[in-house]
């Protein structure tokens, strides 16, 4: 009582109160509460976008399908890793995929890929494409549904008679289980930075640009050839 009996400027805790400190000090306090709030959520959004990418959907109706942002990346510069510690690991910093991405790696740097994929129902296969040649190695791991990782190789540094489809450019089998989506794991390598479209394309897709291209490359030499008749 005696505390309380004169002016509460002269009173504790009244006195704080009256100051205006504590004030302060509660809006400081929510102000932080707020900002560490705030923080959690970025990251928590952040975690969600790169563990769960959604699958891509593969279909006939619009070819080549464009792997776009359904993917991630990420440059390892420590040396050679295997696709079972890719996908074991919890401290790497993957990267959403850019279609138009350019990869500043160095020779002994590796660009890991990340992505799932829905082939459609049916008996037709599907392909990986990868149209930049000057790629020394690629190798695309599937994971089976025993967790095993198969890899198939292509590449400048891979001689074509070894890769899965000899073909002007890398071609890759999309192997799906279908029972759903599928896991892969893609490792790029060059000495010097590059660009990469990653595109998928069906087996008519392939064998109509094939036609496509014997019937270009026919009229383009039967105009030779009657161009040097008439000379």
């Amino acid at each position: 009582m005696d505390c309380c009996s004169g002016t509460l400027g002269r009173c504790k805790p009244f006195a704080d109160i009256a100051s205006g400190s504590f004030s302060r000090a509660l809006r400081n306090l929510l102000a932080g509460l707020s900002l560490c709030l705030l923080v959690g959520f970025m990251l928590a959004l952040a975690s969600l976008d790169a563990n769960a990418r959604a699958a891509l959907d593969l279909n006939g109706r619009s070819q080549p399908v464009a792997l776009q942002d359904s993917g991630d990346y990420w440059i390892n510069t420590s040396g050679q890793l295997t696709p079972e510690k890719v996908a074991s690991a919890t401290d790497i910093a993957w990267k959403p995929t850019r279609t138009d991405a350019v990869y500043p790696v160095r020779s002994g740097d590796s660009v890991w890929v990340r992505f799932s994929a829905v082939p459609p129902p049916g008996s037709e296969e599907w392909f990986l494409q990868i149209t930049n040649p000057s790629i020394d190695r690629i190798s695309l791991y599937t994971l089976d549904s025993a967790g095993n990782w198969h890899e198939q190789r292509a590449g400048d540094l891979v001689a074509v008679s070894q890769w899965p489809v000899p073909h002007r450019f890398p071609l890759l089998p999309i192997a799906g289980s279908g029972q759903g989506p599928t896991q892969y794991l893609l490792r790029l390598e060059s000495k010097d930075a590059f660009s990469a479209a990653l595109q998928f394309v069906s087996e008519s897709h392939l064998n109509h640009s094939a036609q496509r291209l014997t019937l270009v490359l026919g009229m383009f030499f039967g105009l030779i050839s009657l161009a040097g008749a008439w000379i």
